[in-house]
């Protein structure tokens, strides 16, 4: 669950609508509506987190970037340097709904 302010896996009243393991397990990309977060799985902690422009429908995460594409075919590439400076605009947005957050192991 949530703690104090910091975003940790565990159950969520909101829906992940798409989600991408990087190869080596270490690292997930969840996306909840256009709320996207980077996970440390052993830490079971969320890294990093921005708000994308628009809803993606499919992610893939080679765990250097995030390929995202929309349902019209669009296709975009976030990296952790180029979001690093959105992310604290992201945080207002995340704090005014629940935290995008999973379960392992279920």
């Amino acid at each position: 669950h949530s703690g104090s302010g910091g975003a940790e896996l565990g159950t969520t009243d909101s829906a992940i609508t798409s989600i991408a393991l990087d190869a080596a397990g270490a690292r997930v990309v969840t996306v909840n509506d256009k709320t996207l977060t980077v996970w440390d799985v052993s830490q079971r902690r969320a890294l990093w987190r921005t708000v994308v422009g628009k809803r993606p429908a499919t992610v893939v995460f080679d765990g250097a970037r995030v390929l995202l594409a929309d349902k019209f075919g669009e296709v975009w590439t976030l990296t952790e340097d180029a979001t690093r400076a959105e992310t604290a605009d992201a945080a207002a947005a995340i704090a005014s709904g629940p935290e995008p957050q999973f379960q392992t192991g279920v």
